[in-house]
């Protein structure tokens, strides 16, 4: 037999059989991975089932899920490798999945809210909301917060929003209240200090009608609360019945002082109507003190009982401040008034709640920023002297606005050290105060 290289001259001869058959698996392997992918996509497409959903979510859908397919065609490649890709495929497929339910559960929600408009549960006020339940999932105005997608539910009806309670209400009067400084003064009286001589006149505060109106104004702002919207449309409807209630009509006339030519109507009316009811009676007291009155000037002690005020925040913190210069503060028994005495040993023992609290271990101080202080003694010198002390409480001029006395002994009502009074408003007797240490102040 001739050798096959006597014909080729000596060069190799590669047979190139396998390799076509290798290259015609690959392309087999190929098309059968692609064939298995686009079965894949398929089958997803085929669980996506909008049966069931509502009419005017439909065409929304349908482009959202065409857009889904296009998209998977076009990143085949990229998908069927895994990654990123395929994330983002397989998210867009479970949003769609999530649409056809959301869809189902919206037509459930209308199909109940139908049953409560028949049986006359919802009011107009609810109109709004129904109509934008009734459009398409796909449009923003269908959700009750646009940018988060939350979705409207019963309990946004005006058959379960809650009305305000009393905390609720006394905010919002407290609210339309806010930085304005009753104008008004009644009920003033004049006194004389019989210890000053100081001209006194107290008087109660009250809003204005200008400032009234003004605080009614506010009641725009229940516009956008739906329960104080409900809270104020249910007193109005009692005012609809045969005998309207007493909150009505006590609203109604509150209304009327100050809008004497408009009819208290509407819920927005009723909320002003409250805030009115509740700030045009006294709300707090004030005093105007003067000096020494002139020759002329009629006393008026208060009445048959020999009641008068006084003031003695003033006096308290000039001894503290006296005191201060010759020690650490300025002890209880030196207080001009034995009331003062009574009453700022009472602040302590409520504020340290410790009722062994006295002037014997106590004392005044006037801080650097002019602050009155009751301070506990901590500490003493060899003398029994206080070098040392803790705060227990503020005192402010509200602290010792007290109503005069006349039965307190007149040694008790000057300043330690000072000229004692000759002359008394009153005569003196002799009063026993329960619930205070006797002899001690």
């Amino acid at each position: 037999m001739i050798p096959r290289e006597v014909y080729t001259l000596g060069a190799v001869r590669f047979d190139a059989r396998p390799i076509a058959q290798l290259q015609g698996q690959l392309l087999a392997k190929k098309a059968a991975k692609e064939e298995a992918l686009d079965k894949y996509f398929q089958d997803l497409k085929m669980k996506i089932n909008p049966a069931g959903m509502r009419t005017q979510d439909v065409p929304g859908f349908n482009q959202k899920l065409t857009n889904w397919i296009s998209s998977g065609i076009a990143n085949k490649s990229a998908i069927a490798k895994g990654g990123l890709a395929q994330q983002e495929h397989l998210l867009k497929y479970q949003e769609l999945l999530n649409d056809v339910e959301q869809s189902k559960q919206v037509g459930n929600l209308q199909k109940d809210l139908d049953v409560k408009r028949l049986e006359g549960k919802l009011n107009e006020e609810d109109f709004p909301t129904l109509d934008r339940i009734g459009l398409s999932i796909y449009d923003v105005r269908h959700y009750k917060n646009p940018e988060t997608k939350m979705p409207f539910s019963m309990g946004d009806f005006s058959e379960f929003i809650p009305t305000w309670d009393v905390p609720k209400r006394k905010q919002y009067i407290d609210f339309a209240a806010a930085g304005i400084d009753p104008a008004g003064k009644i009920n003033e009286k004049v006194v004389i200090d019989p210890y000053t001589k100081r001209k006194i006149t107290t008087f109660d505060k009250v809003y204005t009608k200008d400032q009234l109106m003004k605080m009614a104004e506010k009641a725009i702002a229940i516009s956008s609360d739906r329960s104080g919207l409900k809270t104020y449309k249910k007193i109005l409807q009692e005012g609809e019945r045969d005998i309207p209630s007493d909150e009505f009509i006590s609203l109604a006339k509150a209304y009327n002082s100050v809008n004497p030519n408009d009819a208290m109507d509407t819920p927005l009316k009723v909320a002003a109507a409250d805030i009115i009811l509740n700030k045009m009676g006294v709300v707090g007291s004030g005093r105007v003190s003067e000096g020494k009155p002139g020759a002329g000037t009629t006393i008026n002690l208060g009445g048959t009982s020999g009641e008068t005020v006084r003031n003695l925040y003033d006096d308290v913190k000039a001894l503290a401040n006296r005191a201060a210069q010759k020690g650490l503060g300025a002890a209880m028994n030196e207080v001009p008034s034995a009331d003062a005495q009574i009453k700022l040993i009472q602040i302590a023992q409520k504020a340290k709640n410790d009722p062994n609290l006295s002037q014997k271990n106590t004392y005044l101080k006037v801080e650097p920023d002019g602050v009155l202080w009751i301070y506990k003694v901590t500490k003493r010198d060899a003398k029994g002297g206080a070098i040392q002390g803790e705060r227990i409480a503020r005192v402010t001029k509200e602290d010792l606005d007290l109503p005069f006395q006349p039965g307190v002994a007149e040694e008790r009502q000057v300043i330690a050290g000072a000229k004692k009074e000759a002359q008394k408003a009153v005569p003196a007797k002799k009063v026993t105060l329960k619930g205070v240490p006797q002899g001690g102040f």
